[in-house]
């Protein structure tokens, strides 16, 4: 029945109270308004399962801004919607076969009522599956996506792309699906794209592909820069569809599932792609990852515990940041053992949010993995109440995403185990042979973990005036072991420090870079006269050394070394670099420690049982705040007989 609204077209659209699970939908097939000066919009409501329910789509989009600028005329009455949508309207009603009903939720939900949002965010599994299919609109051309004299041979390389490799093995690889026969009862089938299918531009050509230098690749890396592909909700929406969707864009449809194989085809095969330099920009790398993560749940029916799908897809972008939690739970695997806590609730703050759901991951999949989401640094101790409850902020162990970059970007190669899926850094083994084990607590604010006390923080590198980041880490790392009574009688060394400090900041990353060798820095430090006046007479010296391959240049091949390979790390150290968020300090006994950009003189080094990384955490008498993961080369090897182990001890880390 249509909602009740005797309003004129100036006057607000009224929602009225929703029953039990219905739903709102708005008619594409409009009227012109009765001034003549724009359209007019029939909403009703409907129960999505109801047997006289009409058939509809569901919207796929993104907001744009958030401010709702504009108007459209609905029942002789208006509703505020953005600029974005207002135009999504015009486009998808310039198309007949979407001259029909829909469910969009800047319209279809009563963005003011938080107790409706929650409810019909909870109804969403059921709203795009009951739809005839999810129709994605990826949103206005803008600058950085494909001229559109180009969309035509774009999509038809995308089409190439699929139709090649679906048929060629060693592209494409079948569902690597844990369930039972018959289960498929989607239009989503195929196969996948394989990891690592095109070793090198002779790959391509041999399979009839264009050469790496062809404007097409460029062309259709442009096309996943709309906001579309980086956006939360879409992983559902998409996967949820019964159908594959349709793809509308720049007022055409389109094949969905070409587009979405051909950007999984250059998450897998990134390696060529970004050494031919097509695209190196981390968040593009990340966002056509998504669009692999989208094929496998939808083609494979592929599970993953609520703990991976946060690790994974955090880097998505939500207009709400709690979303970031609510859109994953429907495509969790242990969807039917969600607590009610963790049931989409607007009235909740974000740090209420966060905590739960990292509680929860934790305990249910009984992993440390959400802690590596977290780079605490401005933490500071909760606020307490005259009885000493902590209140008005988020625990300092609490993941509480965010739109903005900042994460410590350990385990670009991850890998899955166990089924549901759980991520696992394989490159990472602090303490991963022994279980979690957190002590239940009343305070819900407080997680308490076992884990063994390492070593204290005894020095923060920072940045030095004139210097590069990664070269000031190098130089003040080197004078607080170089300093009279330092811990360990080989650390005066410089090259002997060189090394050390190579492994640790690079910190088993070696995917599209290999590590610096000591030659690597001689070479470019004797590129950059302007910084030699700022460094120490040890480092002068060893820039103007011959360059020679000894044994302490264990890193790399020697020889004349490159300072492009230093330079690629310098780079990625910097703001907006890849690992620009991490910091770097010196413990008490000599240990390198790149981790949190938050660290502080006197902080704890620590393990957790089944931690993968060691932790930073801060004393705060008898509890402590959670600063982040870290890596520490001699605590990666996961070896208890060795001297910093036996020098540390066992506790209880109880985290506010």
């Amino acid at each position: 029945m249509a909602d009740v609204t005797v309003a004129s077209s100036d006057a607000p659209y009224e929602y009225g109270e929703l029953g039990d699970r219905e739903i709102r939908l708005i008619n594409l097939d409009s009227k012109p308004a009765p001034d003549g000066s724009s359209v007019e919009y029939a909403i009703c409501t409907f129960r999505p399962e109801a047997e006289d329910a009409p058939e509809y789509y569901a919207l796929s989009y993104c907001w744009g801004e958030s401010h709702q600028s504009e108007r459209i005329l609905c029942n002789a009455t208006s509703i505020p919607v953005t600029p974005h949508l207002k135009q999504g309207l015009e486009e998808l009603g310039s198309l007949a076969t979407f001259r029909t009903w829909f469910w969009i939720d800047q319209v279809c939900v009563n963005q003011q009522d938080t107790t409706e949002r929650s409810r019909q965010v909870q109804l969403m599994p059921t709203i795009y599956t009951c739809a005839i299919r999810t129709v994605v609109w990826t949103g206005p051309r803008c600058d950085g996506n494909v001229p559109e004299a180009e969309d035509e041979s774009i999509f038809s390389l995308a089409a190439s792309i699929y139709a090649i490799c679906q048929q060629e093995n060693g592209l494409s690889e079948d569902p690597n699906d844990e369930i039972e026969p018959g289960q498929h009862t989607t239009e989503w089938q195929g196969r996948l794209p394989a990891w690592r299918g095109i070793r090198n531009e002779d790959d391509l050509v041999r399979f009839g592909l264009p050469q790496l230098r062809s404007p097409l690749w460029l062309g259709l890396a442009a096309f996943f820069s709309t906001p579309w592909f980086s956006r939360i909700w879409v992983v559902q929406e998409a996967v949820l569809s019964q159908r594959i969707p349709h793809l509308v864009h720049d007022g055409q449809l389109r094949d969905f599932l070409h587009m979405l194989w051909a950007g999984a085809f250059l998450a897998q095969n990134r390696g060529t792609f970004t050494a031919s330099r097509l695209k190196t920009d981390e968040a593009y790398l990340a966002i056509v990852g998504h669009a692999f993560l989208i094929l496998e749940l939808a083609i494979a029916r592929s599970q993953w515990t609520l703990g991976s799908l946060l690790w994974t897809t955090s880097k998505y972008k939500a207009t709400d940041n709690r979303d970031k939690f609510f859109a994953l739970l429907s495509i969790s695997s242990n969807l039917k053992s969600i607590s009610s806590r963790l049931l989409p609730d607007y009235a909740k703050p974000l740090s209420d949010v966060g905590r739960d759901f990292t509680r929860h991951v934790i305990q249910a999949s009984n992993s440390l993995l959400v802690l590596s989401l977290i780079n605490n640094e401005t933490v500071e101790p909760p606020d307490q109440d005259a009885e000493g409850n902590n209140w008005n902020k988020a625990p300092s162990w609490a993941y509480i995403p965010s739109n903005e970059p900042g994460d410590i970007s350990f385990g670009e190669s991850y890998g899955t185990i166990g089924y549901p899926y759980n991520v696992t850094r394989p490159e990472y083994s602090a303490w991963i042979n022994a279980s979690v084990t957190d002590l239940p607590v009343e305070d819900p604010n407080v997680l308490t973990l076992e884990g063994r006390y390492i070593d204290s923080i005894a020095e923060v590198c920072g940045e030095q005036h004139g210097l590069p980041k990664l070269l000031s880490w190098c130089v003040k790392g080197y004078q607080h072991v170089a300093r009279p009574g330092a811990a360990g009688s080989r650390k005066t060394d410089l090259e002997f420090f060189l090394a050390r400090f190579f492994v640790a900041v690079a910190a088993m990353y070696e995917y599209a870079t290999p590590r610096p060798s000591i030659s690597d820095f001689k070479a470019w430090l004797r590129s950059l006269p302007g910084c030699i006046p700022n460094v120490p007479a040890s480092f002068r010296e060893l820039a103007r050394a011959a360059t020679n391959s000894t044994t302490r240049d264990d890193i790399g091949a020697g020889g004349a070394g490159s300072g492009t390979i230093m330079s690629r790390w310098v780079e990625m150290h910097e703001p907006g670099g890849k690992f620009g968020y991490r910091g770097f300090a010196v413990t008490r006994k000599g240990l390198l420690v790149v981790g949190p950009r938050g660290m502080r003189k006197g902080d704890v080094l620590c393990l957790f049982r089944g931690g993968e990384m060691a932790y930073v955490v801060r004393r705060l008498e008898d509890k402590c705040l959670f600063i982040g993961e870290a890596f520490v080369h001699e605590l990666n090897l996961q070896d208890p007989e060795s001297d910093y182990w036996k020098g540390g001890y066992d506790d209880w880390f109880h985290m506010v």
